[in-house]
């Protein structure tokens, strides 16, 4: 799959009034990570990519990609599995006079389907009854004890 997202990061803008968009995707393994520098941006302009409060890419905490009509491609090889399936393009442009409009694009593997349970298994999990994955557990008695 491939997915592709825009921020439009307007004039005037500084590390400390970050312009961010959230964008979602679906869960699979990154196999690239591709960003687009508009030309006329003349260096201005400083983007990087998160989920949550992760960095994510540029990889080194301090770097952001930049540039004048510049490019990147970086593969990848990063499961992104668990929900939420978001993430934070984050950017700023010091032009004075005009916005800026960096591209981000994704390549995903799509995740693999889960395994899905045997007629025997399903049937056990609906009586309580123990299933391969349960017989490592201790259950618990009913004061709360570990038995």
């Amino acid at each position: 799959m491939f997915f592709s997202y825009s921020i439009t990061l307007p004039a005037n803008g500084s590390p400390s009034s970050r312009t961010r968009t959230m964008v979602t995707y679906s869960p699979g393994v990154v196999k690239g990570v591709f960003v687009i520098i508009p030309g006329g941006s003349a260096d201005l302009v400083r983007l990087h990519i998160l989920k949550a409060v992760h960095k994510l890419w540029p990889h080194n905490e301090e770097g952001y990609f930049r540039g004048n009509a510049a490019s990147y491609e970086i593969p990848e090889n990063l499961e992104l599995l668990e929900p939420p399936h978001e993430l934070i393009i984050e950017g700023w442009n010091t032009d004075d006079t005009y916005e800026h409009t960096p591209l981000v694009f994704l390549a995903i593997e799509p995740a693999p389907p889960k395994p899905e349970l045997t007629w025997a298994e399903w049937i056990k999990s609906r009586l309580g009854l123990q299933t391969p994955d349960s017989r490592l557990q201790t259950p618990a008695s009913p004061g709360g004890e570990v038995g």
